[in-house]
């Protein structure tokens, strides 16, 4: 991971295991078996988005309507020019201290994948993060619109029991419980409005 060139926000990791209940003992290979999730702090990465001068022409720092006059209808082609924005940026004005305020939409996105052999062969959710304020083609280009923030890992164990309740229960936790850690640093921002330096 440190050998991945994306920018100068470092990699962290921490490790998730199964807790059993006080005075429990098992031999359950997944209970037994430590889970190292990777990431980097999704704050700084937002951060750095917001203030990348390449998408100065291509971001929405407020919700907009976009109508085709010839057929004379509302295209919906941005994140911002969605209603949920509008819906969002109404709740944020009805508070006078957010007026002048941007509202921020941050956007996550996953898929699992085999990472390498140098990695041993792990299964891992790569996840991504990209802003709503940037406008499609951005996302769509590889110009760092999307960036990748983390592997959460996935929790492999024999057929035996690959169905059970326990299990799944534990795969679920591990994967919300990951992202609750992962996205702690944007929490402070959804509840007082930051400021930040944009297109710097």
């Amino acid at each position: 991971l440190d050998a991945i060139d994306i920018g100068e926000i470092r990699w962290q990791s921490f490790s998730v295991s199964f807790k059993p209940n006080e005075g429990e003992t098992t031999e359950t290979p997944w209970k037994l078996k430590g889970y190292d999730v990777w990431y980097r702090d999704p704050h700084e990465v937002l951060k750095a988005q917001l203030s990348n001068r390449d998408f100065a022409n291509e971001m929405d720092f407020a919700p907009k309507m976009v109508i085709d006059r010839q057929k004379r209808t509302r295209r919906y082609q941005d994140f911002m020019s969605g209603e949920w924005a509008w819906e969002q940026a109404d709740v944020l004005a009805s508070n006078a201290e957010n007026h002048g305020s941007t509202f921020c939409p941050v956007i996550l996105g996953s898929d699992k994948t085999t990472v390498s052999v140098a990695m041993g062969q792990n299964v891992y959710y790569p996840l991504y993060m990209s802003n709503g304020l940037i406008h499609n083609n951005v996302r769509q280009a590889h110009r760092n619109g999307v960036a990748l923030i983390a592997f959460l890992a996935i929790p492999k164990t024999d057929k035996e029991y690959e169905g059970s309740k326990e299990f799944r229960n534990f795969r679920r936790e591990l994967f919300h419980g990951s992202l609750r850690h992962i996205l702690e640093s944007l929490r402070p921002g959804m509840l007082q409005p930051e400021i930040l330096h944009l297109l710097q």
